[in-house]
């Protein structure tokens, strides 16, 4: 793949590391996008649109009122001289005991100063008015950044706006793209993001590269033309384009037949994917041997699996049925039991630090459990759902409600409850569904999520492993390390769902780390190399908390329990979890892939989505080698089996054929044993 960075008058191309400049000229076409005209402008990598600016209905009103704050009678003093807004904040922060920050991209912007003495609210109404900015205050700490709303609540409003108009006038489906190009005879599209595997979103994230570009044959005979004469080193058999497409395995290279179509109404592109060229065959060729102390370096370095096979059965119905699975899971060879233990902050075993869970007072299904599977010679494994700390029916405890890292509003400023109502009544207003009928006012407590890069989110979770550490179980696996997700939302075909919030805690830490608040980064609007590199500081920070949590745990469950097994659930479609980084964490014995079994509107047949089956099986080959790899499927329902028969029997050849670690199904007991009895019926 190929990435693209522009500079301030200049267009950068590289493969990782910049390969070589070109001016950029001022060529145009116009532009139209779904539903809603207008005109855009493309720096190779991104499309950016320009409306009017909408109205965030962000309850954030603490911070944006930031003149109120009482510290601000302070009297500061500031020399005369020209000071970067950097150099202000700094001015400001020694003199108060306060903390100033300025947006990373704005912080080399210069103001020239007047000595004197004045009050800190005036100094800083003065350099919002200079300056063009806005304060933010978040928490303790005041950040001076390009919109006090947060850019990524302004560009969603800009983009529900749109849509929504769109959906209103019903021709989202007729509308035709047309392009505006700056070098290139017509801008590369952008491929959405959802369509990459995990490997290749981690490979973007940590490698810096923006998006995966499809390229038209004109694109591509522009650069090569472009990397020729930049001196760019190519085979003689390849040009430069074949020749990275052929070296960069993981990242999917596309390319498209197109058609300009003139008309009085202007000119339209129409694109066709090509089929895909066959891969070159892989160069054969001895490698150079490694001397005696490069391979004993290699063998110490890397990191090797530590369980070759392990099928089992995750129960979601009530805990004390698992004891009648333990003899079937038995006699279909299976190995291991998976328990939930720990959701919604409650547990199943009676604790002193957690409550339980009021269904299982005054019993101990965990220990009931471990006997039963130990009883046939089965593991019993722990689930712990790491994020999930309060809902409906289980009241958050009371330390965890309180706690400033508790995550329970969107980007929005909405709660679960409240998103979901909004959701509601929106799309009943667009009559995209039946009529609403009348509801009952929704629970206070509905749903409470731990944000899991939080301080606390370690200490919290540490507590539930010394729990199961007592117990003596087989292991523990560790569900939902991720942030949360909004209540899925789409019109016009778009997925509007709001990013979920941060807490003030982990916004104040990226603002002092990195001088970007996460409520200023939203990725379709990247448009300088200032906002690539400030997207690129918040991924790997968000990433790298979750990894840091993952292996903060797993050193202390193993510490513990040393024998016992350690692992964690990944969701495929996540744009945070680094699945790579994991395999390599010492303590992680294997990756649980949450598949979900799904009716096809083709077919009407249950099936796996290619998508996640084919991401599972690069992972697999990515990373099996160091941690198992083992596909945990969803929804497998007693009501349902016979259709998704089908289904599972072609997950477990999959299994078998592409060498996972086993298979883990998840469902309530009456459907996994039916489903065991008919999977070893059909087997034979």
């Amino acid at each position: 793949m190929l990435i693209f960075r522009c500079g301030a008058g200049n267009l950068r191309l590289g493969l990782l590391q910049p390969l070589t400049k070109a001016k950029i000229t001022n060529r145009q076409l116009m532009c139209t996008i779904p539903g809603l005209c207008s005109k855009l402008l493309i720096m190779m990598f991104v499309l950016v649109t320009f409306a009017r600016l909408g109205h965030a209905q962000s309850q954030r009103s603490e911070e944006l009122q930031w003149a109120s704050d009482e510290r601000l009678i302070a009297v500061v003093k500031l020399p005369e001289k020209v000071m970067t807004l950097n150099e202000l904040c700094k001015t400001l922060s020694n003199q108060t005991g306060s903390e100033f920050y300025v947006d990373r991209r704005y912080s080399d912007e210069q103001m020239t100063i007047h000595a004197g003495e004045l009050r800190l609210e005036t100094a800083m109404a003065i350099v919002e008015s200079v300056s063009g900015l806005q304060w933010r205050r978040v928490g303790d700490v005041f950040f001076l950044t390009k919109d006090a709303r947060g850019l990524a609540v302004v560009k969603w409003n800009e983009r529900y706006g749109q849509y929504r108009k769109a959906e209103l006038a019903g021709n989202i489906e007729n509308s035709v793209r047309s392009w505006l190009g700056l070098t290139m005879p017509f801008p590369p599209r952008t491929d959405p993001v959802w369509i990459l595997t995990p490997l290749q979103r981690e490979h973007m994230a940590y490698r810096q590269a923006l998006l995966p570009m499809t390229l038209t044959p004109p694109q591509i005979d522009w650069l090569n033309n472009a990397l020729y004469t930049s001196g760019y080193k190519a085979s003689d058999v390849m040009t430069p384009t074949a020749q990275i497409a052929t070296e960069l395995q993981e990242i999917p290279v596309k390319l498209n037949i197109a058609m300009v179509l003139h008309s009085s109404s202007g000119e339209l592109l129409v694109e066709k994917p090509l089929v895909p060229a066959p891969k070159p065959s892989p160069v054969t060729g001895r490698k150079p041997k490694l001397t005696a102390t490069e391979q004993a370096d290699a063998e110490t370095a890397r990191k090797t699996r530590t369980i070759e096979k392990l099928a089992g059965l995750w129960v979601t119905s009530d805990a004390l049925t698992i004891s009648d699975l333990a003899e079937t899971a038995k006699q279909n060879n299976l190995d291991a039991l998976f328990l939930p233990v720990f959701r919604a902050g409650h547990s199943i075993y009676p604790g002193k630090r957690f409550p339980q869970d009021k269904k299982y007072i005054g019993s101990d299904p965990l220990k009931q459990a471990i006997d039963k599977a130990h009883s046939f010679g089965l593991k019993l494994i722990a689930i712990v759902h790491a994020t999930h700390w309060g809902d409906a029916e289980h009241p958050a405890p009371l330390e965890v409600a309180s706690y400033p890292g508790i995550q329970d509003m969107n980007l929005l400023g909405r709660r679960y409850a409240e998103q979901e109502q909004w959701q509601d009544a929106e799309l009943g207003a667009l009559e995209t569904r039946p009529p609403l009928l009348p509801t009952e006012p929704l629970p206070k407590n509905k749903d409470i999520y731990l944000c899991p890069a939080s301080s606390r989110a370690a200490d919290l979770l540490k507590a539930v492993l010394s729990d199961l550490a007592s117990y003596e179980v087989d292991g523990v696996c560790l569900d939902g390390i991720d942030y949360p997700q909004s209540t899925p939302f789409e019109i016009a075909g778009q997925d509007l769902s709001p990013p979920f919030g941060y807490t003030a805690e982990v916004r104040r830490e990226m603002i002092r780390l990195h001088q970007i608040d996460p409520i200023d980064i939203d990725p379709s609007s990247i448009r300088t190399q200032a906002d690539s590199e400030a997207a690129a500081a918040w991924d790997k920070f968000r990433r790298g908390k979750l990894t840091g949590l993952v292996t903060e745990l797993g050193k202390s469950w193993k510490k513990s329990s040393p024998k016992a097994m350690f692992c964690v659930t990944l969701n495929l479609a996540s744009d945070a979890q680094s699945p790579t980084l994991w395999s390599k964490i010492p303590e992680i014995d294997a990756l649980l892939a949450r598949l979900e079994l799904v009716k096809s509107d083709i077919t009407d047949a249950y099936e796996c989505p290619k998508d996640l089956t084919d991401a599972l099986s690069a992972l697999n080959r990515y990373v099996g080698k160091s941690a198992a790899v083992i596909p945990a499927v969803s929804h497998v329902r007693q009501n349902e089996l016979p259709d998704q028969l089908t289904a599972l029997g072609r997950i477990v050849k999959m299994v078998e054929d592409e060498g996972l670690g086993g298979y883990i199904l998840v469902g309530d007991s009456k459907g996994l044993k039916n489903a065991l009895e008919a999977l070893g019926k059909s087997a034979k």
